[in-house]
């Protein structure tokens, strides 16, 4: 058993329904790029503006999603949500499993930005509300090992989901494939329903929760209380840039890694879902890796060599050229993001009072996104203005359209880790637990 009952039962709940999130994006990409957009120059561009459409949506959610999850029952916001993504997907499927010419392709291009959209927007709600619920159901001495197990959870739906979505795509076609993912839903659900808050766990609603009910105002106050944490907390500010930095990096990888696995590593379509399957690995690893170094090297020193180690595993990533020490690379590197990830969440709860973690966990999603936004934006673009076959030399090294970008992502994230080495290091000895009873009072780190 995984902690405790509840906490097996959300393990893998959340399992589930991240088995679905992959096979959909893995799917959604792979159906664009190969089927309904195949040899069209623009296609990358295409691809970029979807995985936008997830950044703009989890945006604008964010901080009203971390309001209200503070104030709502966790375990039926989780419900509500998989309940949606079941109907988006599942409607996306019907139309997929059309004959085709039914519907021309840039309605169907449509409907799937609608789709992202808001299936973005309820994990905007899904999301927050687990990681609230693992508090409510696991003892304060146990979070970082549950902080382990979500992270694998994560790390095992990518090793799972990509390489299922790839196959499936080729063999049953795009319709049954996103029914599944739409049914992974309802799965996750069931799962999840079982889960029992002990009943002191439910979070009272607080004088002003009916004000807050009323209008936008109350929310908004509420949603300031969470940004003043950040105030002369070094550790969360810190925390808030690198994320920024990482993303700003790492979104080029989500926009182009499935047209350089065709152009630079000279690999079929259906290579990208083992490179998806890689990353989960790594991830794994690094997650399990995470734990047992912070307990014993410090959370932060184990924070800033995770993120050394993801910068340079990238940029070595980014010469690769063909399939097999490519593979390598990413696992490498994905194996720093895992402990990244893993890492960064008890920093977070140290620093953070466990009545407002919903509002913090709601500034660094739109700020995450925002990076990701612009990464993917500009990546997609210069891609998309370069043709195939460009090639560039500097300092005696060649240089082709997606490893260069890839290569300027890399710099972005390794300025990162020395910001976070300088601003971190020596911020170990910091408090069991954020006072939830002060919140505007967080002791900071050091």
């Amino acid at each position: 058993m995984l902690i405790n009952r509840n906490f097996s039962r959300l393990w893998i709940g959340q399992l589930v329904s991240l088995l679905g999130d992959f096979v959909f994006d893995t799917t959604l990409l792979l159906w664009v790029a190969t089927v309904l957009l195949y040899g069209k120059p623009y296609a990358p561009i295409v691809s970029s503006t979807v995985l936008i459409l997830v950044a703009v949506a989890a945006i604008a959610v964010a901080p009203f999603a971390g309001v209200l999850v503070d104030r709502w029952d966790k375990r039926r916001t989780m419900l509500r949500a998989n309940l949606v993504r079941f109907v988006l997907i599942g409607l996306l499927a019907l139309v997929a499993s059309l004959p085709a010419g039914t519907v021309p392709i840039p309605v169907i291009l449509i409907l799937a930005g609608v789709v992202v959209t808001f299936a973005t927007a309820a994990a905007g709600f899904f999301n927050p509300a687990r990681i609230v619920l693992v508090g409510d159901i696991v003892p304060e001495n146990q979070i970082g090992k549950a902080s382990g197990l979500i992270q694998s959870t994560m790390a095992l739906a990518a090793i799972l989901g990509p390489p299922l979505a790839a196959p499936l795509l080729v063999t049953v076609g795009a319709q049954w494939t996103l029914a599944l993912s739409a049914m992974s839903y309802l799965l996750s659900s069931a799962l999840i329903r079982s889960v029992r808050p002990a009943p002191a766990d439910v979070r009272s609603v607080t004088p002003d929760s009916h004000q807050a009910e009323a209008g936008r105002p109350g929310m908004m106050r509420e949603f300031v209380d969470g940004l003043r944490l950040f105030r002369g907390n070094r550790v969360l500010v810190t925390l808030l840039v690198t994320t920024t930095f990482v993303m700003l990096g790492a979104g080029a990888i989500n926009a182009l890694d499935v047209y350089f696995v065709q152009e630079n590593l000279h690999a079929a379509p259906e290579w990208f879902g083992l490179i998806g399957a890689a990353i989960g690995v790594g991830a794994l690893i690094g997650s399990a890796a995470a734990g047992i170094l912070g307990d014993r090297f410090g959370l932060a020193r184990t924070y800033c060599a995770s993120l050394l180690l993801a910068s340079g595993l990238f940029l070595l990533y980014s010469r690769m050229t063909s399939i097999g020490p490519a593979l390598i690379m990413v696992t490498l590197f994905s194996i720093g993001l895992g402990s990244l990830h893993t890492v960064s969440t008890p920093l977070v709860m140290r620093a953070v009072p466990r009545s407002h973690l919903g509002r913090v966990l709601s500034v660094f999603s739109p700020i995450a996104q925002v990076a990701t936004v612009i990464s993917i934006g500009v990546a997609g673009a210069l891609v998309s203005a370069l043709p195939p076959e460009f090639r560039i030399s500097m300092a005696g090294v060649e240089f082709g359209r997606i490893d260069l970008v890839f290569f300027g992502s890399s710099a972005v994230m390794l300025s990162s880790a020395i910001y976070a080495a300088v601003t971190l290091l020596g911020r170990d000895r910091m408090p069991a637990r954020a006072d939830d009873t002060e919140p505007d009072r967080v002791e900071t780190a050091g």
